[in-house]
């Protein structure tokens, strides 16, 4: 049971780093361990938690590969969610992590698109709940190998709906999935829980917990050594480390072992470094978004072609129903607000300017 464990940990540490990131998040963490043993799972998330790795990880590890076709369905808020969730699969399926293949349903719903897809037998459909039903109803999708059904309700502005949507997928599945909702909030007491059987709520950290590695996380730790700690047990550790670790690398096996640490502990290892780049972006803002058929490729599109900034300037682009944001590097933020202001797109008239939390 031990080596199970450890195999087990080394493989999400193999799925996290190729995804990545330093490791998992508590979130994460909690998720997957909830998922090896509970079939209805209702995970609550906010900004931080690493929900779309979380969204991919128990679809990669609770697959079972007997089965020829479709294994798996992810149904995302928005065409703009699904194609991000698939990118990190295909960055995994590239990078020989997973032998899962995902297609993501066409932004335009078009039925004979997706049919074709499908046709090819994926492991993975990643797709809205409409355009599911549109293949259902069309007899292009066969549920018959489903394992599990992964559902996100990020930015889903007609509730009700949406549960109707979902409730319509679940009839037609035998409820022997693993059943996963990513929700923002657990307030949404959605009609469709009624049918998961001792479902487990899982919950993201509180914001307002301290997370950051900073001074006072290594002085708890100094203080726990001295008034806690069993020395005689340290005295014999640290003749191991003398024995086994060179002189010179031992401040690099601390540094190491702190930041195992710290991670265990879901401390945010953010560093100076990290924080003076992050401080070297500027956020745009955008007067339209997806009401107006805007998309992240439009707008990086526009941006691009124009060569006032490279692919690298370009570090998030966040598309919502009005309005969008992008976030780019400060030495080229007035050049792209200078190409995406006052061009007119699909008949309305874009306007772009600092985010005001940080206009002056």
């Amino acid at each position: 049971m031990y080596q199970q464990k450890i195999e087990e940990n080394d493989k999400y540490s193999l799925i996290v780093k190729k995804a990545g990131f330093e490791a998992l998040t508590p979130f994460q963490k909690k998720l997957v361990e909830v998922a090896s043993g509970n079939k209805y799972i209702i995970a609550e998330t906010k900004e931080g938690c690493g929900k779309t790795l979380g969204m991919v990880l128990p679809v990669i590890t609770n697959t079972d590969f007997s089965f020829h076709g479709l294994k798996s369905i992810i149904i995302a808020s928005s065409y703009e969610s699904a194609v991000k969730i698939n990118t990190l699969l295909k960055k995994l399926f590239q990078k020989k992590v997973t032998s899962l293949q995902s297609v993501v349903a066409n932004s335009d719903r078009n039925i004979k698109k997706d049919s074709r897809m499908l046709s090819k037998q994926p492991d993975i459909f990643i797709s809205t709940a409409d355009s599911i039903i549109d293949q259902i109803r069309s007899n292009n999708i066969s549920f018959e190998g489903i394992q599990s059904c992964i559902i996100e309700d990020s930015d889903i502005d007609d509730y009700y709906s949406f549960e109707k949507d979902i409730e319509f997928i679940f009839s037609k599945l035998s409820g022997k999935q693993l059943f996963i909702v990513f929700t923002k909030e657990n307030k949404h007491n959605y009609s469709f829980y009624q049918l998961f059987k001792k479902p487990i709520t899982i919950n993201c950290p509180e914001t307002g917990e301290e997370k950051i590695m900073d001074n006072s996380f290594i002085k708890n730790i100094v203080t726990e050594i001295k008034e806690t700690s069993d020395i005689k047990d340290l005295v014999e550790i640290r003749k191991i480390t003398r024995q086994n670790v060179p002189f010179f690398v031992r401040s690099y096996f601390s540094a190491w072992l702190l930041k195992k640490y710290a991670e265990q502990n879901g401390y945010n290892l953010q560093t100076k470094s990290n924080e003076e780049k992050n401080s070297d972006l500027k956020t745009i803002f955008i007067n339209i978004g997806k009401n107006r058929r805007l998309y992240s490729k439009d707008i990086a599109g526009m941006v691009l072609s124009s060569k006032v900034a490279e692919k690298s300037d370009l570090k998030r682009i966040r598309v919502f129903d009005s309005y969008s944001f992008i976030d780019v590097t400060s030495s080229k933020a007035e050049a792209v607000i200078g190409v995406i202001n006052n061009v007119t797109f699909k008949g309305k008239k874009l306007n772009a300017d600092y985010a005001k939390k940080q206009q002056k």
